[in-house]
């Protein structure tokens, strides 16, 4: 008995960690994750900087697209328990440049979060003798609906004559 359950508890354990396992993304080729969102990302331009003593580093402007290429909607809904409603808390990727140097303040990795999504309450009270409907938005999560995309711009310095090495992780 307890080797089973050492077995299931060990099971378990690796099927987390590959959930959570970075995945390489080449330039201009979508990569389709298991929920059926898909990123890509391309490079707009890329220049030649000088670091100061440091010397000179390649800068890559690089834009993101996250898209609900898939069946149904994503959407990620409160259950109750969070202690914050801020987009941070609940990403759909982690988008992270292997070899980004950080330099002059510019991005090594960034979240990409879902946009807000609100439902509709209706509530209706008799006045005078009409009915009166009071529609109030309530925020019940984050969502990426089917054939919605989202693009986020980064802006990486790598080292000087490289592209940049960008994986993704799904949440």
């Amino acid at each position: 008995m307890m080797k089973k359950y050492l077995f299931l508890v060990c099971f378990l354990g690796w099927a987390q960690c590959l959930s959570a396992q970075s995945m390489e993304l080449a330039e201009n080729v979508p990569l389709t994750l298991p929920s059926g969102i898909s990123v890509v990302y391309n490079i707009r331009s890329s220049t030649q900087r000088d670091v100061g003593k440091k010397g000179e580093f390649s800068r890559h402007e690089v834009t993101v697209t996250v898209s609900n290429d898939g069946g149904c909607d994503w959407i990620r809904a409160f259950t109750g328990n969070e202690r914050t409603t801020n987009a941070s808390e609940f990403p759909i990727v982690r988008v992270d440049c292997v070899n980004a140097t950080g330099f002059r303040m510019t991005s090594k990795g960034d979240d990409i979060e879902g946009q807000r999504f609100d439902a509709i309450t209706v509530q209706r009270t008799t006045v005078n003798g009409k009915v009166q409907e009071t529609r109030t938005p309530v925020h019940v999560g984050y969502a990426l609906m089917r054939g919605q995309r989202i693009q986020k711009n980064y802006i990486f310095i790598v080292p000087l004559a490289e592209k940049p090495k960008v994986q993704v992780r799904p949440y």
